[in-house]
């Protein structure tokens, strides 16, 4: 079956500004490779700075890959047209970081909603008038929990929570195919996490999406993702079923994320090493695996390139993850 989305030793740079005179270039994601099929969610992980917000940009077509490719149903982002590429744009919907910035303050919040209903309203199957947009983005504010005297006001005038889920129902507007989730739950309290999470959730199931949620919150992760992927300084370390990788992490950078979560259960105490030090400079990444200076069974071998160990579904970037499990913790 050919995955929704492609991901295909995507490598991404960026000038460096200390650099810049001498036209070095900072590579941020160094050979991407993912894929997400239809109706499941895949959840990307990871430390703040090390590519996850970079590599949603490239997927999306907001950036330009160095090299790789994105494909969409088989197809090349890079090849197709410009009629195409607005009908992909169509079929992805995207949850921002911060909602406070993504919905422009000018506007009531209604409004917001149904701007992608006109963006793309060559590209729909059943264009709409104004006034049916209108209704559309009021019943989609409706479903996320906030009422028509809600909808009317402007996005300053909401909490974070509600403007969250404001984003949300924009998001979903025009019934994509792939709903992208940029740490969707950072700026919120506790209060309003668990509702925007059950949100997600009732929407990817409602409405057969997949779901690409980044995040670095293990807990939020083990609630919602079949599949998650594990981000190193650019570079995938550890990929395979969410339940499987949680449970029992083959990267000793996993077993650090682990090792650093909230459990509230003690009988799932797990007594895991945390990460030492600091994430790399992209400037000055190490030779050989990326995380060797902080691994605590780091060898002399991980100054050479790590191997990809496979079992089944499962990989991890590390030459160490075929010792017995006890040895692991």
């Amino acid at each position: 079956m050919i995955p929704l989305l492609r991901l295909e030793g995507l490598v991404v740079s960026f000038p460096a500004r200390r650099a810049r005179a001498g036209g070095k270039r900072l590579t941020v994601l160094r050979g991407v490779d993912l894929s997400l099929h239809r109706g499941r969610s895949l959840a990307l992980v990871g430390e703040s700075g090390c590519g996850k917000s970079t590599l949603v940009r490239a997927l999306l077509g907001l950036i330009s890959p160095d090299c790789g490719r994105v494909l969409w149903r088989g197809r090349d982002l890079a090849a197709l047209t410009r009629q195409e590429r607005r009908v992909v744009r169509c079929e992805m919907g995207v949850v921002f970081q911060d909602p406070g910035c993504s919905l422009d303050p000018t506007l009531p919040v209604w409004r917001s909603v149904a701007e992608p209903l006109r963006a793309h309203r060559r590209t729909l199957a059943a264009p709409m008038s104004g006034r049916a947009r209108e209704r559309r983005a009021i019943a989609l504010l409706a479903r996320v929990g906030l009422d028509e005297t809600l909808a009317a006001r402007r996005p300053q005038a909401l909490s974070g929570g509600e403007r969250q889920r404001a984003a949300l129902a924009r998001a979903v507007a025009t019934l994509p195919a792939l709903l992208v989730a940029d740490e969707p739950l950072s700026a919120l309290d506790a209060s309003f996490q668990g509702v925007v999470l059950g949100l997600l959730h009732e929407m990817q199931c409602s409405l057969s999406l997949s779901l690409l949620l980044v995040s670095h919150d293990l807990v939020l992760v083990e609630g919602i993702a079949d599949d998650v992927a594990v981000m190193y300084a650019g570079a995938v370390v550890e990929r395979g079923p969410c339940a499987a990788v949680l449970e029992s992490p083959l990267h000793p950078y996993t077993q650090a994320l682990m090792g650093a979560r909230l459990v509230p259960d003690p009988r799932r105490r797990m007594a895991l090493a945390r990460a030492p030090g600091e994430p790399p400079d992209f400037a000055r990444l190490p030779q050989g695996c990326a995380y060797h200076p902080r691994c605590p069974r780091a060898t002399a071998d991980c100054r050479r390139e790590p191997p990809v160990y496979r079992d089944g579904a499962r990989e991890a970037l590390c030459r160490h993850v075929s010792l017995d499990p006890l040895e692991r913790s």
